[in-house]
């Protein structure tokens, strides 16, 4: 099913309108929805649509000359090369209706020969851009797109009119693929899949949360249990080193000499590979929300939840899984409902419905610490003057007005805008307030969210 994404069919439809020829570059990471988002944007038009393929080019140009025959009905006598088939092409497509060409993990294409990326140059300027076409090359392959085919020293640099970075959806779609599901589920499904649609399509709202992970996850034959390596063997070389450095950081190495001495990666070298794990999207670098992004002052944490909950509970448990799954997942869930969501899930979401609650009165969000000090939320209006501090709390008891004078007394160690800053709180809870928080709150900028209420700030359209 398709899901969401109006900004970006938005941005193709209004390139489709012009007077003139468009070329777009759709790039992101595996599965996450980009063949779906080109053909949907398509529907009722003129287009066609080539998988490129991992071969030699002289025979992909073969493939390409048959699917043209078969979408398009246009026989191409040429074979030399993809600029002389373009030109042919070109030739022969009417003007009257704009013609979507794609051409889909294009990145096979410049892997298997680098000139490709000068013959589009030549393909684009002297034959497509004069053209009633609207050209779309995409491509999962992250350091080959954003580096090759879009980077400053590429053939292609400056010549295309648009592109579309494809990200995850939010946590609110997930209700349109699991509508029976209860929010509780839906978070925990989140836990798993991020916001990769293909993921989050391998469960079913007929089954419990549990059945579905025994399906997936757990089960050798599902795509979900053998993902994460696909996903950094077609993009990385020494997997196993990149793999020694995200668990180093799963076990809490945040600093650059902590992932270098845990992972046992030369501290001249180690950098590097975590400026290509940040490119892939799968770490990032988190700031306190006081501080500027230059500063050294920073942590490198796991950004990408399924490879998150991959490395954590399968990677791990990968022996075990063939001999006793339910008994692996029985262990799994006691960790992952209880612990595991509180740590890694449930603060994302909270900052999500605070940004939606608040609207444009949040311009900046994020955390906060300092030594053995953390507050979850801390969000700025520099123009205003205005910080606001809030607590997360995933657990079974309630928060109580000892849990709110806590954050009070951290706040009180944020020096930033100190004798001038407008203070406000807000506090969301699993489990709901005790009933003497309302009465202590009262007079006091507090706000306060319950799982009912955080649903419908992030879900709301």
């Amino acid at each position: 099913m398709f899901v969401d994404r109006k900004p970006e069919l938005s941005a193709l439809d209004k390139a489709y309108q012009s007077k003139r020829a468009e070329f777009f570059i759709i790039f992101g990471r595996r599965r996450i929805g980009k063949t779906s988002l080109i053909k949907e944007f398509a529907k009722g038009k003129k287009y066609f649509y080539f998988l490129a393929k991992k071969q030699k080019i002289s025979l992909e140009i073969e493939r390409l000359v048959g699917r043209i025959a078969e979408e398009l009905g246009i026989f191409i006598k040429s074979r030399g090369n993809l600029e002389s088939v373009f030109r042919e092409l070109a030739e022969k497509l009417g003007p009257e209706e704009k013609t979507i060409l794609v051409i889909d993990e294009f990145t096979y294409w410049v892997e298997a020969d680098k000139s490709v990326l000068s013959e589009f140059q030549v393909i684009w300027d002297e034959i497509l851009s004069e053209k009633n076409v609207f050209l779309i090359l995409s491509g999962s392959a992250m350091s080959v797109m954003e580096n090759e085919v879009m980077g400053a020293k590429s053939p292609l640099h400056g010549r295309r009119t648009g592109q579309i970075h494809l990200h995850q959806l939010p946590i609110s779609a997930l209700r349109k693929f699991l509508p029976s599901y209860s929010f509780v589920d839906i978070i925990k499904v989140y836990g798993v899949t991020g916001g990769i649609p293909y993921y989050i399509q391998e469960f079913s709202d007929k089954l419990s949360f549990k059945e579905n992970l025994l399906g997936t996850v757990f089960n050798k034959s599902n795509i979900l249990s053998m993902e994460a390596e696909i996903l950094l063997r077609e993009e990385l070389r020494e997997i196993h080193t990149y793999f020694a450095i995200l668990l180093a950081i799963l076990e809490g190495a945040t600093k650059t000499a902590e992932i270098s001495s845990k992972s046992q990666v030369d501290m001249g070298n180690i950098n590097k590979y975590l400026r290509v794990l940040m490119q892939l999207r799968l770490i990032e670098k988190e700031y306190p929300i006081t501080e500027v992004a230059k500063s050294k002052n920073f942590v490198y944490r796991i950004k990408d939840n399924y490879m998150r909950f991959w490395l954590k509970y399968y990677y791990y448990n990968e022996g075990a899984i063939e001999e006793n799954a339910k008994g692996v997942v029985e262990s799994v869930l006691a960790d992952y409902n209880n612990y595991y969501i509180g740590r890694y899930i449930f603060e994302e979401i909270c900052r999500s419905a605070l940004l939606r609650a608040m609207g444009d009165g949040c311009p900046r969000i994020g955390g906060w610490w300092s030594k053995d000090t953390e507050i979850d939320i801390v969000a700025l209006d520099e123009q205003k003057d205005r910080i606001l501090f809030g607590e997360c709390k995933w657990r079974k008891k309630k928060i109580s007005v000892s849990d709110i004078l806590a954050l009070f007394e951290k706040s009180a160690m944020v020096k930033w805008r100190q004798g001038k800053r407008k203070e406000s709180f807000a506090f969301f809870a699993k489990s709901g307030f005790e009933k003497n928080v309302g009465e202590f709150a009262k007079g006091k900028k507090i706000m306060f969210f319950d799982l009912g209420k955080i649903e419908k700030a992030v879900c709301r359209k």
